[in-house]
C-alpha cells in the first residue's frame, strides 16, 4: 500500500544524490558565485551491479547514478542486460555516493557500509583507480561486495537499529534547530541536514519536521525562509546557479487535469555547448514542448526533444541571459511520480580535441497529492469561493484569483490567499459595469526560490 507522503517515511531520497545542491551556498541573499574549478583527473569508471539473488541481468535499465557529495554534479548510466555500466567524466579527487534508480528513474536504494561507530552507516568515498567493486542490490540499499580500490570517508550516517539501513529510509527525525544534527555543520550548508542519511536534494523532508519541504517555507530549517536566501537543495555550487521544476496542473471541466512541467535552469558562469534533461522516457512520452508565437499569440507546440533554450522565445527572459527553460506539455495522463529523479544535463567540451561531455546535476518530484478545484462567484457580495482541497490536507499554501477581460487578457490578479480560507472579495473598481469577465483560482505551493513555486493547481474559468 502507498504511504501517504505527508508525514510518511522519509525516503532516502539519495542521502547520498545531492548533499551538494546546499552545500557552499553563502546562507544570505544575493547571486550565487560560480565555484572555483576542482583539480584532479577525469576517468571512465566501469562497474556491475547484481540483484540479491544473484542475477546481474535482472538489473538491465536500471539506473546507476555517481554524485559527487560536495557539489552534485553526477555521472549518470543505464545498466545493460549484462549488469555493466560505465560511467563517464568521474573526478578522482572527489568525494562521492551512489544511488539506484529503477528504470522510471524512481529512487530505488542508496549506498551503504557499516559505520566504525555502532549504530552509523558509510556512504561517501573516494575512488582509487576506475573500476568499482560489483554491488548488489538489497531493497532500500545497495552494497559493495568488497572495498578493494575505494576509501571510505569519515562522513556518517544515522542507522539505529543497525541494520545498515540508513535512518532515511526508515523513519523522520523531529528536530528542528539550526544545526538539526549536531554535526556542526549549520543547516544552510549541510549536505544531509537532518543527518539521516538521505542527502538534501533526494530528501523529501531536509530538515526532519514532518512537513514535506514542497510546503515547507524553511525546508532547511535554518531559521531563515528559503525565500530569503539563496542556499538549500535547489541551488548549486558548480555549473548552476539553481535548477527549478514546476508541475502545472490544469483542472478540466470533466474534474480531470492537463498536466505540463516548467523546467527552468540559471547557469553559474561557463556558457554550456547545450542544457539538456532526462528522466523516465515514460514520463515524456508524448509530450510536447509548447511555446506562443511573439506576434499572433497562438500557441506553438513541437515534440519535446529534452533540450532547454536560451533564445528569449521560451519563458527564458532575455535571449542569452544565462536561463535555460522549456514548457512541457506532458501526455494525457502522464505525471510525474513521487521520488523520480530528473537530471538537469550540462553539455560542454574538454581538451583540444573539443571532446563532448556530460555532467549532470539531480533533481526529485515531490510527493503531493492533489485535487481537482473550481471556483464561483457572487456578484451581490463580490465574493470569490475557492471549492476543494488542492493539496489534501495540507493548507501552507496560497491562492489567487486572476480575472480576465472578455478579449482573453489577464486585467487583474488578487493577493495571495492563505490556504485556510475559502472566500475572498474582490475589492471595488475591479470590473467595469456592463463588461464581461472570467476567472481563475489559482493555488501554489510556498516558494522557495522567488516566483518558482514547484508545484501549481488552476481551476477551470468561470464567469464573474
Amino acid at each position: 500500500m502507498k504511504t501517504p507522503w505527508f508525514g510518511k517515511q522519509k525516503i532516502l531520497s539519495l542521502t547520498i544524490l545531492l548533499a551538494a545542491c546546499g552545500s557552499g551556498g553563502s546562507g544570505d541573499s544575493g547571486s550565487p558565485q560560480a565555484a572555483a574549478p576542482v583539480a584532479g583527473t577525469e576517468v571512465t569508471v566501469t562497474g556491475s551491479i547484481k540483484s540479491v539473488s544473484g542475477s546481474q541481468s535482472e538489473m538491465k535499465d536500471w539506473v546507476i547514478a555517481m554524485i559527487d557529495y560536495d557539489n552534485s554534479i553526477s555521472s549518470v548510466a543505464t545498466i545493460n542486460a549484462a549488469g555493466n555500466f560505465s560511467l563517464p567524466h568521474v573526478l578522482n579527487s572527489q568525494r562521492y555516493t551512489l544511488a539506484l534508480l529503477d528504470p522510471q528513474y524512481k529512487l530505488a536504494a542508496v549506498l551503504t557500509a557499516a559505520g566504525d561507530s555502532p549504530k552509523t552507516v558509510k556512504q561517501v568515498f573516494k575512488i582509487g583507480g576506475t573500476q568499482l567493486p560489483i554491488l548488489v542490490h538489497n531493497g532500500p540499499v545497495i552494497n559493495f561486495t568488497n572495498f578493494e580500490g575505494i576509501a571510505f570517508d569519515k562522513a556518517v550516517a544515522v542507522d539505529s537499529d543497525g541494520d545498515l539501513i540508513p535512518d532515511g529510509r526508515e523513519t523522520a527525525l523531529a528536530d528542528t534547530s539550526v544545526d538539526t544534527d549536531t554535526d556542526g555543520v549549520p543547516n544552510s550548508i549541510d549536505s544531509d541536514i537532518d543527518g539521516d542519511g538521505v542527502i538534501n536534494v533526494l530528501d523529501l523532508d531536509d530538515d526532519g519536521d514532518s512537513l514535506p519541504d514542497a510546503f515547507d517555507p524553511d525546508a532547511n530549517g535554518d531559521g531563515v525562509l528559503d525565500i530569503n536566501q539563496m542556499t538549500g537543495d535547489l541551488y548549486f555550487s558548480s555549473l548552476l546557479a539553481y535548477g527549478s521544476v514546476q508541475v502545472i496542473q490544469d483542472t478540466l471541466s470533466d474534474g480531470s487535469f492537463e498536466n505540463s512541467l516548467l523546467i527552468t535552469n540559471k547557469i553559474s558562469g561557463a556558457v554550456p555547448v547545450t542544457l539538456k534533461v532526462r528522466s523516465s522516457s515514460q514520463l515524456f512520452e508524448g509530450a510536447l514542448a509548447t511555446r506562443i508565437n511573439a506576434e499572433t499569440g497562438d500557441p506553438i507546440n513541437t515534440p519535446f526533444d529534452n533540450t532547454l533554450l536560451d533564445d528569449g522565445l521560451n519563458e527564458d527572459g532575455a535571449a542569452s541571459d544565462g536561463t535555460y527553460v522549456r514548457r512541457i506539455k506532458l501526455a494525457a495522463g502522464k505525471l510525474p511520480k513521487a521520488q523520480q529523479v530528473l537530471f538537469y544535463q550540462f553539455w560542454d567540451t574538454v581538451g583540444t580535441d573539443k571532446t563532448p561531455r556530460v555532467r549532470e546535476l539531480p533533481f526529485m518530484f515531490p510527493d503531493v497529492l492533489t485535487a481537482a478545484i473550481s471556483g464561483t462567484y457572487e456578484p451581490t457580495t463580490k465574493i470569490v469561493t475557492l471549492h476543494g482541497t488542492p493539496y489534501d490536507k495540507i493548507k501552507t499554501f496560497k491562492w489567487t484569483v486572476d480575472i480576465y477581460n472578455s478579449a482573453g487578457e489577464k486585467v487583474f490578479v488578487s493577493p495571495p490567499v492563505d490556504g485556510a480560507a475559502t472566500t475572498y472579495t474582490l475589492p471595488a473598481g475591479v470590473l467595469d459595469v456592463g463588461s464581461t469577465y472570467t476567472a481563475k483560482i489559482v493555488a501554489t505551493t510556498p516558494e522557495r526560490i522567488p516566483s518558482y513555486p514547484s508545484w501549481i493547481v488552476r481551476s477551470p474559468s468561470f464567469n464573474l
